[in-house]
């Protein structure tokens, strides 16, 4: 029998990471080339810029790791050599490029459930590089050459991808949003060139509905509808916000309470959009000049956002050895206790079995899942001791976790760590 032994209350590990809790993360290619950096926008509004060492030229997508690490997708040219995923280490300014093989046109990427990370590479498809850098291409464009730009992992261990119309060869075709399942199988949740016409960026709401930026100037066709746009998974849409603010929008992630933040790039500005979609305002401008200065951005490209409860780990466990696992929420939370929830199944499960009328989902499947009381220490962090035990036939697997905060009903990042 699988038996999991989690003691709260271990020493705190070394603060060695940039992000805090509640931080979103912005990648800005900048000015041509020349400058790219993130700039890290904190819950208080206040900023922090980071220059990306060389040789990252154009942060097009970024994630921050379980780890606390940064990951980057770096174009550089079709199929160039620095195409690709690369972690970057602001210790000592410098870059580790993931993928052995080149990718052919890289956009945005998210991590799978079994730790490979999954890249919408352009008109390759999806690119898999597995944790030893090895590259497979999986989930050709449906239509010739349009290509997989935005990506995020869905519920059930598939993914939801967009498919903008092919924006080099005047496609007429309008843009698609993508069921994708782990085989690389394609089924079209959304098309419609009236109010999807050219979608990019995307990431699933709370509610298990997709938030989807849409514009891409009039190159390729159809219609210009710069915008964000709310796709259901019956196909139907909502037309949140579009046209004054939004120029280029690339990029859109969920916040609390139905806000959006939409990374908007011909306007030089990160937009936060109310729920409904209207009068949105910027929570960042760069004046709209686009030149690399003290501006906190330039041209934004993408947002990571870091999540109020946040589980910081490694990408594995051993057997029989004890791991630690770090939990970092506000420091506003201190002294409330936090569930862990660990379990061998990734199955999406609905929270309003836990809290009647949550309409979110986790990604663990919490009715086969060990469940370990902890408590936040006086800075809103605590560490958690996690032992497999001792059981060769565990070796492989994956032991997938999230944590709960029952106060606030929040919900962490998911974790999944391969058994060693």
């Amino acid at each position: 029998m699988f038996t999991l032994l989690l003691l709260s209350f271990a020493p705190l590990l070394p603060q060695n990471s940039i992000f805090s809790p509640g931080d979103i993360v912005i990648a800005d290619p900048s000015d041509s080339y020349t400058s790219p950096k993130i700039c890290i926008l904190h819950p208080d509004g206040s900023t922090n810029q980071y220059t990306l060492p060389s040789p990252i030229t154009y942060p097009d997508a970024i994630l921050v790791d379980n780890d606390g690490s940064l990951l980057v997708s770096n174009y550089q040219s079709q199929w160039g050599p620095n195409n690709g995923i690369w972690s970057i280490d602001f210790t000592n300014n410098s870059a580790y490029q993931l993928n052995i093989q080149p990718l052919e046109d890289n956009f945005k990427f998210c991590r799978d459930t079994e730790g490979n990370l999954i890249v919408a590479d352009g008109f390759a498809g999806l690119a898999k590089i597995n944790p030893s850098g090895q590259v497979s291409w999986f989930s050709p464009p449906s239509y010739s050459y349009d290509p997989s730009v935005g990506i995020a992992l869905d519920y059930d261990g598939g993914f939801i991808v967009s498919e903008p119309p092919n924006y080099l060869g005047g496609s007429s075709q309008p843009g698609f949003i993508h069921k994708v399942d782990r085989l690389g199988n394609r089924s079209i949740i959304a098309t419609d060139i009236n109010i999807l016409p050219k979608p990019q960026g995307l990431s699933i709401d709370d509610d298990g509905s997709i938030l989807v930026s849409d514009g891409f100037g009039n190159v390729g066709g159809g219609l210009d509808r710069m915008g964000v746009v709310r796709v259901f998974r019956d196909g139907t849409m909502n037309q949140i916000a579009w046209g004054g603010l939004l120029e280029h929008p690339v990029d859109v992630i969920p916040l609390r309470y139905g806000f959006m933040a939409v990374a908007d790039s011909w306007d030089s500005s990160i937009i936060m959009v109310p729920p409904g979609g209207a009068a949105p305002w910027r929570l960042l401008w760069d004046l709209d000049d686009g030149l690399a200065n003290s501006n906190p951005i330039g041209y934004p490209r993408d947002l990571c956002k870091i999540p109020f409860l946040w589980v910081n780990c490694d990408s594995s466990v051993g057997v029989g050895n004890p791991t630690q696992i770090k939990i970092r929420a506000l420091k506003s939370w201190a002294h409330q206790s936090v569930l862990v929830a660990a379990s061998l199944v990734q199955s999406p499960t609905p929270l309003s079995t836990l809290w009647p009328g949550d309409v979110r989902t986790s990604h663990v499947d919490l009715n086969s899942a060990q469940w370990r009381r902890g408590r936040l220490g006086p800075n809103g962090e605590t560490n958690v001791i996690l032992t497999v035990p001792y059981n060769p036939h565990l070796i492989g697997k994956r032991l997938h976790i999230q944590v709960f905060l029952p106060r606030e009903r929040e919900m962490s990042n998911y974790v999944s760590l391969l058994i060693r």
